[in-house]
């Protein structure tokens, strides 16, 4: 994002703006715990809930 939360160039994607997530773990363990207590399918919900919310603004 550039200032005053513009996307950068090349971003934009369709009639909107391509969203990523990425997430970065320490090691292995972590990333295996982490996907163990739901997190990978946590982040699936939340990106589903912000595409319907933003269809309402």
């Amino acid at each position: 994002m550039l200032p005053g939360y513009r996307p950068v160039r090349g971003a934009l994607h369709g009639k909107g703006t391509r969203y990523t997530a990425t997430a970065i773990h320490r090691g292995e363990a972590t990333r295996n715990n982490h996907e163990e207590m739901g997190f990978l399918d946590g982040w699936g919900t939340v990106a589903d809930q912000l595409a319907e919310y933003v269809k309402t603004i």
